[in-house]
Parts: C-alpha cells; sequence; structure tokens
C-alpha cells in the first residue's frame, strides 16, 4: 500500500496546495477510518496509508523532500515509517471533529492509548542569536522512568498481571450509535484504564506509577531564522509515560527579546541612523550597528529624511533557506531648534541665507494655553 504514490493515495494533483490536500484527506478519513467500518481490516491498512501521505505531503519539508527524492528522501527520518508505525507529528483532531462537533471524542483507536503527556517549555534569545542559531539549555522537572523497578510499577520481585477484562490489550470494544449508524468503537480498559496489566504490588519507589520527577538540563538547538513563536519538537523528550508507555514530546516555544536597534520585518532589520543636517548636505561616513559588529555607511551629499540605504546579507538567517536577509538604514536629518543655537550660529546661518537671497525672519515661539500653565508650574 505504501509503495503507491502519495498524490495518488489522497487523489489530488502534485500541484494541489495545502488546502486540497487536507480536504482529500478528511474526506477519504471519514471513507476508510476502521470505527466506520467496524474493524474491517483494508480499511485500517488504507486509513494508516492515507494517514502517513497526509501526513508527509502536508509538511513543507517532508513534502519538498518527497517530491525529490521520492520515499528514499523520507527514509532516516525520526518521525517517519513507510509501513505505518513510525513515530507521526500528526494527531486526528481535525478528523475528530468533522465525525462528533468537536466533542471531545476518543475511538481509543490505537492500542494502549493513554492521554497525551507532551509538554512545553519556552526560551528567551536575542535578536542576533534568533538571526545566527544558537544552542540554549532547558531546565525542567520532568518525570523519568524509576530505575528501581524499570518502569513497570511493579515491586521489585513481582510482574505486574496481565488484565483478566481486556487480555493485555488495554481496550475494549463497545457498540455504538452514531448518526453512521451502529459502529464498533474502542474504548480504553476502565479495569487497567488502558495499560492492559495490573499492579498487585507497587514499587515502593514510585508507587505503581513506573516514573520519577527529576531536574533535566536539556541542550536545545535553536535553528537561524525563528521568531517570537516559533514552536520547536523534540520528539520524545518530554515525560516518560507511565509503567513503560511512550515518552511525551516537549514543545519548545521561542521569544525573541526587543532588539534597541533594529525593528524585523520577515528576513530583513530595519534601522534608523540620525545625521546632522550638516552631514546630509555635505555626506559622511558614519558607522552602523550591525549583528555582525559594524559597517561603515556611506551616506553621499543631498541625502534627505527617508532614504534608505541597503546592506545586503546581514539580516536575519533564514528558518528554510540559504542565507540571509538584509539591513535596512532609514535616514533621519536632525533640525537643530533655533532655542539651542547661540546668536553667532544664528547670524551665520542668516548670512548664509542671504547669500542664496532667502529672507529669514526669526519667528516668536506660541505656546498654547496648556503649555502656559504646564510650565507656570514646573
Amino acid at each position: 500500500m505504501m509503495d503507491k504514490d502519495f498524490y495518488e493515495l489522497l487523489g489530488v494533483a502534485r500541484s494541489a496546495d495545502p488546502t486540497e490536500i487536507k480536504k482529500a484527506y478528511r474526506n477519504l478519513a471519514r471513507k476508510y477510518h476502521p470505527d466506520a467500518n467496524g474493524g474491517d481490516p483494508e480499511s485500517e491498512e488504507m486509513f494508516k496509508a492515507i494517514s502517513v501521505a497526509y501526513e508527509v505531503l502536508s509538511d513543507p519539508e517532508k513534502k519538498a523532500r518527497y517530491d525529490q527524492f521520492g520515499l528514499d528522501g523520507l527514509r532516516g527520518d525520526a518521525g517517519f515509517n513507510s509501513q505505518g508505525g513510525g513515530s507521526f507529528d500528526f494527531n486526528l483532531s481535525d478528523l475528530f471533529e468533522s465525525f462528533f462537533g468537536g466533542q471531545g471524542f476518543n475511538s481509543g483507536f490505537s492500542q494502549n492509548n493513554q492521554s497525551s503527556n507532551d509538554v512545553q517549555a519556552q526560551v528567551e534569545i536575542t535578536l542576533a542569536e534568533a538571526a545566527f542559531g544558537v544552542t540554549k539549555s532547558v531546565d525542567l522537572k520532568l518525570n523519568r522512568t524509576c530505575n528501581t523497578c524499570s518502569g513497570s510499577g511493579a515491586k521489585v520481585g513481582t510482574n505486574p498481571k496481565t488484565c483478566e477484562v481486556c487480555s493485555g490489550a488495554g481496550i475494549v470494544q463497545e457498540l455504538r450509535q452514531s448518526f453512521f449508524g451502529q459502529m464498533m468503537v474502542q474504548t480504553p480498559c476502565s479495569n487497567c484504564s488502558g495499560f492492559g496489566t495490573i499492579i498487585e504490588q507497587a514499587c515502593d519507589s514510585c508507587s505503581g506509577s513506573g516514573v520519577l520527577a527529576q531536574d533535566i538540563t536539556l541542550e536545545v538547538n535553536i535553528p537561524a531564522g525563528v521568531e517570537t513563536g516559533s514552536r520547536l519538537r523534540l520528539s520524545g523528550q518530554g515525560p516518560a509515560g507511565l509503567r513503560g508507555m511512550p515518552p511525551g514530546d516537549l514543545y519548545v516555544s521561542i521569544f525573541v527579546e526587543v532588539d534597541e536597534n533594529f525593528e524585523r520585518h520577515g528576513d530583513d532589520l530595519v534601522g534608523v541612523q540620525n545625521i546632522s543636517f550638516l552631514s546630509a548636505i555635505f555626506g559622511v561616513n558614519v558607522p552602523v550597528k550591525t549583528l555582525d559588529g559594524s559597517e561603515i555607511l556611506h551616506v553621499p551629499p543631498g541625502s534627505k529624511t527617508g532614504d534608505v540605504f541597503k546592506l545586503h546579507g546581514q539580516g536575519m538567517g533564514r528558518l528554510r533557506g540559504r542565507g540571509r536577509g538584509d539591513i535596512l538604514i532609514y535616514i533621519n536629518v536632525e533640525i537643530p531648534s533655533v532655542k539651542k543655537l547661540t546668536e553667532e550660529q544664528k547670524d551665520l546661518l542668516k548670512q548664509f541665507a542671504k547669500s542664496t537671497g532667502e529672507e529669514v525672519e526669526e519667528i516668536e515661539e506660541h505656546h498654547s494655553l496648556f503649555e502656559k500653565v504646564k510650565r507656570a508650574f514646573s
């Protein structure tokens, strides 16, 4: 089944956009979901196949590798297994919502299906670290496998007992009525809470859970180009699962601190450089700060406020591409206040104006009533 082209499995063209791919998957998922087919093995295999196809084609990076290399481009991916047995970064929430109107239905389709034990953490980084990428240490308190019982939850010298109700499957089947008609639904076994085993004598260290909370420090590699709101998934780095269940994932949310020199616009950075009106007239070479240190910016004679100068390739690293964005420097020409000029400076400027045939009159500054009251009490 998995040897079939993923686009053919979903019935979409290779040029299909994400909306078309998602729509095709949801339609097929309704048709082949095991709960809608009485546990039919062929429907179950088809459901797994279209799920794998959707997981790949809905992920831009995996889709690009698949388009270029086919299945060979995905082999070795920790989140992919062409036989449908891999660990997927995907869930059926959209499908369940379309089936049951967002009522939180849990089909229990996967054996020993336990509630998610994924966790989240937040890391703050500087703009420069976001531009170049960085490795950060994250301190967490997470459940880890109990060393005393090796995660079984049973007291040393004893073993968990197979559940008699579900025969160790962790799930039981129930006949339910839905708008599709009668459907055979798999749910976690209430006798063993979905574990498939019963702990008769609990481990003294973990009290039967199979895990103990520990202080953990994880090194998180943050790629260049991330921005506030980016989220990294560390598969299997979350809390250890209860009584030998698979570990959860750690999701790291990124917060990029505000930078005093630049404002980010996509892969580009925008800054402002103040220059005097004399520098604007005659031109100036002025040092400007960059993420790499500093750069001499050549401002030609006659520049004015609003002129933009570009420093190529000195902006943010591109998250899904090569190279870096640019730095855009906006010029702001500072005009000195007449209050800060000496009488000699005023005379020089008036002489310059006279030489150009322009008459300059110094206008007395008028203050509003509010400003007058404010000055009276200051």
